[in-house]
């Protein structure tokens, strides 16, 4: 069998000669005999070559390391010089380094720069400045500094974003500061451009409310007739889905709560084809019937929106509740597409469903006729209405949904008492 050994390493053949050396020394200075002055010997020479090997580096071993170190910092290098971002480091308040990308910006060789103070560089006086100052704050503060500024250049103006970053030697003392630029310009633009778009579409929306609330009927016209009565309406958004809408013709009180599918601009374009639907039926052609007005509102959203059986047509509607009421009779006819109607007499709520389809809808529509509901009112009764945005609020220690049985509950809680 054949064996193969490792030669022996520079430190293995310097441990022979320190024995040798220390067991000769040993023999010479003591009268011990020969094998305990060899012990002993072997003894110092194990302790000299620890001291040795620890205190002196094996250039077989380093000579890896160092090569590494030199890729490391060549990658390092590398990645610099070919860098998106302005990268300089700043010993002393001279550039020690600085990648080429200066010369892209400044339209300057890199020898106007390496190894000058930052004041005698050829920098704007901006950029020059907005330097000096967070290089100095850095070694004031020992901390990262980071700041925005304009940075003038041979291609026009850029915004840049500085971050200067302490460099701390062996003692944890600042010994360079790394000033990186980020050129943020493009961000910047595209920020600015959505902050001008989102002003744009909020002075449409806000004239739009206005439109809205012009088109919303006068709370006199219920109050002329129904003296105890009151609105309330609350949007969640600048524009509404939810409106209210009256109308006085032939002595006769119309009321109805209005909830168009979807909220904000969606909803509010709903509630105009609502608003004037509800017009045209009840001033324009005095169509009287609370189930009757449903039916021509459901058939007029469905032509408006050209919903028919195709799937791929608008699914869009409302749901409402309308009453007719007669101040001599007090008489109430009320019909419901998917809202009730809440009737107070005596103290304790009723509930009147309406019917279980809503206005519109597509596909979804209804394929029935809407019901009409007589009631006769005595003094002292009060009716309700509401979209579903009143029975969703949230609130209460608990921030829970209001819901429409402690809705009613608390309606009920309110008779006798001054609105």
């Amino acid at each position: 069998m054949k064996v193969t050994t490792r030669p022996n390493s520079s430190r293995q053949r310097w441990f022979v000669v320190i024995v040798i050396s220390v067991t000769q020394v040993v023999l010479a200075w003591t009268d011990l005999p020969a094998w305990p002055s060899a012990l002993l010997a072997v003894c110092l020479a194990l302790f000299a070559l620890f001291q040795w090997i620890n205190s002196t580096p094996d250039p077989d071993l380093s000579a890896p390391s160092v090569e590494r170190d030199e890729q490391a910092v060549a990658r390092m290098k590398s990645l610099s010089e070919h860098s998106p971002n302005l990268i300089a480091r700043v010993e002393r308040n001279a550039i020690s380094y600085i990648n080429p990308l200066i010369e892209s910006y400044t339209g300057l060789p890199l020898d106007q720069f390496l190894n000058k103070q930052v004041s005698e560089t050829r920098l704007d006086p901006s950029v020059l400045g907005q330097w000096q100052n967070a290089i100095r704050e850095v070694h004031q503060t020992g901390a990262k500094v980071t700041v925005e500024m304009d940075f003038p250049t041979s291609l026009g103006n850029r915004v840049m974003q500085l971050d200067a970053i302490p460099e701390y030697n062996e003692h944890n003392e600042i010994s360079s500061v790394l000033v990186v630029s980020h050129d943020i310009t493009d961000r910047r633009f595209a920020e600015q451009e959505v902050i001008t778009r989102s002003h744009r579409i909020e002075d449409s929306i806000n004239y739009a409310r206005r439109i809205q609330h012009a088109l919303l009927p006068s709370n006199r016209i219920l109050t002329r007739c129904v003296p105890d009565s009151f609105v309330l309406y609350k949007p969640r958004d600048v524009v509404s889905g939810d409106f209210p809408w009256f109308a006085q013709v032939n002595g006769q009180l119309f009321v109805a709560a209005v909830d168009c599918t979807g909220h904000g601009v969606p909803g509010a374009l709903l509630s105009v084809i609502g608003f004037f639907l509800l017009n045209d039926i009840v001033r324009s052609r005095q169509v009287s019937d609370p189930g009757q007005i449903l039916d021509l509102l459901d058939e007029g959203v469905t032509r408006s929106l050209r919903q028919g059986r195709d799937e791929g047509a608008s699914r869009d509607g409302m749901d409402l509740s309308i009453c007719r009421i007669d101040p001599t009779t007090r008489q109430v006819a009320y019909a419901g597409a998917h809202r009730p109607l809440w009737v107070l007499q005596q103290g304790v709520l009723n509930e009147i469903k309406g019917d279980r389809f809503s206005i519109g809808g597509g596909i979804f529509r209804n394929q029935s006729v809407f019901h009409t509901h007589i009631l006769q009112l005595a003094p002292g009764d009060s009716l309700f209405i509401c979209s579903d945005g009143f029975t969703d609020q949230f609130g209460g220690p608990e921030n829970r949904k209001l819901g429409s049985p402690r809705a009613r509950q608390w309606l009920q809680g309110c008779h006798g008492k001054d609105r």
